[in-house]
């Protein structure tokens, strides 16, 4: 399934396991994938394990940010990782293999860091089940809040700048490629995460989608009142992942 107004996209891995309520969604063992699990008990002691995956596309802005001294098609390559990952995974062109290491160790940096737990802590209980989302979008919102903390260049000309390094570069990665740099573009998928109305649009998408994932509608209250924790947390992270990033040039 795909929410075609926001850089989010979800679609199912596996059936919905019947009979869930309420579970819990938790990091798999790819970074961007979050795995909803519940036990159900059948007859003592046997349990077993009801599993539904969705994914989970974001940090488009923090990937472009990171790699923008990138060439052009190694930039694209980490950006749209998420979307063509699959397509790629074996694709042995070296923009193609490095645009990959950059994406899987932002992604890495990112999930296993002090801060990424500290935000978790920032969600309120009642939504520590889809935590791991708000925390996604909140560092997006910060980032992009706090932007002349890591640019001295103008936000939206960058934006616009990135697109047409992604538009020279698409053609020559995949027609998947071309239609996603396109969409994005049009929809200017970069800027959605930068201002209170644009996350509370991108939360109540992604909560229509499954009951499970109710509990994101209205998440936006959140995110903007812990904004400046939110923005301290990413001003630590965020250099400490760049940092990570050189040991791969």
């Amino acid at each position: 399934m795909r929410i075609e107004t926001t850089p989010y996209e979800i679609k199912s891995e596996h059936r919905k396991a019947r009979g869930v309520r309420l579970p819990s969604i938790t990091r798999s063992t790819h970074p961007t994938d979050y795995v909803i699990l519940s036990k159900r008990r059948r007859s003592p002691p046997f349990h077993f394990l009801a599993t539904a995956t969705f994914h989970f596309f974001v940090n488009l802005l923090s990937h472009a940010l990171l790699s923008r001294s990138e060439n052009d098609d190694v930039l694209t390559v980490n950006v749209l990782w998420d979307f063509l990952g699959k397509e790629l995974r074996r694709d042995p062109r070296p923009f193609v293999r490095r645009g990959a290491a950059i994406h899987k160790t932002i992604d890495r940096e990112t999930d296993t860091s002090d801060e990424f737990k500290r935000a978790l802590n920032l969600v309120s209980s009642a939504r520590n089940r889809v935590s791991s989302v708000v925390v996604d979008i909140a560092f997006d919102y910060a980032l992009s809040q706090d932007w002349e903390y890591y640019s001295d260049e103008d936000r939206l000309a960058l934006y616009e700048h990135l697109y047409d390094r992604m538009e020279g570069a698409a053609p020559s990665i995949s027609a998947r490629a071309v239609e996603l740099v396109a969409r994005m573009r049009q929809r200017n998928w970069f800027k959605a995460y930068g201002d209170p109305h644009g996350i509370h649009r991108v939360f109540l998408g992604i909560a229509s989608q499954r009951p499970c994932l109710a509990l994101l509608a209205g998440a936006e209250t959140e995110v903007i009142r812990n904004a400046a924790s939110y923005t301290q947390l990413m001003r630590s992270l965020y250099p400490k992942i760049d940092f990570s990033l050189s040991n791969l040039r």
